[in-house]
């Protein structure tokens, strides 16, 4: 569970996971072979909530 208890994230929590998400994916036009930017893109893709696409990252 988060600080708050709750288990899941909140808005703020996910606007970050969105903006991290938007970053990582550019660095990753940059060089796709990255693997550490892989790595966090798919956990931002998580923290967001979006298991499949964290999943799908983690297959590169």
């Amino acid at each position: 569970a988060g600080a708050n208890g709750s288990g899941g994230t909140n808005a703020s929590q996910n606007a970050a996971a969105v903006v991290a998400q938007e970053c990582f994916a550019a660095a990753l036009r940059t060089d796709p072979k990255a693997g550490h930017l892989w790595v966090n893109l798919a956990d931002a893709y998580h923290m967001a909530g979006d298991r499949r696409s964290a999943g799908k990252c983690l297959e590169q």
